[in-house]
Formats: C-alpha cells, sequence, structure tokens
C-alpha cells in the first residue's frame, strides 16, 4: 500500500510550496489542479522526486493537459470514468469514480472500469 497526500491549494505556486512540505511518511502527492489558472506541470514534478499524481476536476481537463502532464514527466493522471471515456495512456492513469450521493453496482461499475485497463482504478463512495 502507498500513502499519498493531496494538494489542494489555489494557485500553482501554493502547491508547489506545499508540496515542499510534505513529510517523509508519504510515498507520493496528488496535485488538485482544477482550481489553477494556469500552470506547467514541469513545476509539480521538478517539486519532488516522489510519484506525482495531476487531478483535474470540475472543468473539462482536454486530453491535451493530461498528455502535458505525462510529457512533463508527471507519474500518472487521474481521470474520472463515464461511459464512453477515452483513455489515451492507460499504464499511467488512475481512473476514478465518484458518487457521494449513493452507492453504484460495484460489480458492473468496477467490471468496465477495469475493462480500461488503467494502472489503478479507484472508487469513492
Amino acid at each position: 500500500m502507498k500513502l499519498f497526500v493531496t494538494i489542494a491549494e489555489e494557485s500553482a505556486d501554493a502547491a508547489v510550496k506545499a508540496m515542499g512540505r510534505v513529510d517523509r511518511d508519504h510515498d507520493g502527492i496528488e496535485v488538485r489542479a482544477e482550481r489553477f489558472a494556469g500552470f506547467d506541470p514541469a513545476m509539480f514534478r521538478a517539486a519532488t522526486r516522489r510519484p506525482v499524481i495531476l487531478t483535474f476536476r470540475g472543468r473539462e481537463a482536454g486530453r491535451d493537459v493530461l498528455t502535458r502532464a505525462l510529457d512533463a514527466g508527471i507519474d500518472f493522471v487521474d481521470v474520472e470514468y463515464r461511459p464512453g471515456v477515452i483513455i489515451d495512456h492507460p499504464a499511467r492513469t488512475v481512473l476514478s469514480h465518484h458518487d457521494y450521493e449513493g452507492m453504484p453496482n460495484l460489480a458492473t461499475l468496477v467490471s468496465r472500469m477495469m475493462d480500461l485497463r488503467c494502472a489503478h482504478t479507484k472508487i469513492a463512495v
């Protein structure tokens, strides 16, 4: 099991500063980037040698943002599952499903998500 700390700051610069304060008890860092007006994913990669997951929720990230993150050396991108989602880099994708209103049919959901053969599958209910 790996323990990741989530960084959810208002700006990319604040996120980089917070990354520098992560203690040795954590194996990696997830950067929640949806609040950032703009950012260069390479700044997150340069901030730590630990594995980094870039998560971009709430507005359409666009495949170009995710590709830029992977090209910059970000270890994984977190992509929200939905029927028909296209995964360009499954070996470097955390495929997520979030449902805070109830429990979906777990067997069906897991099966559909696993069919996409991503590196990691995450379900939050």
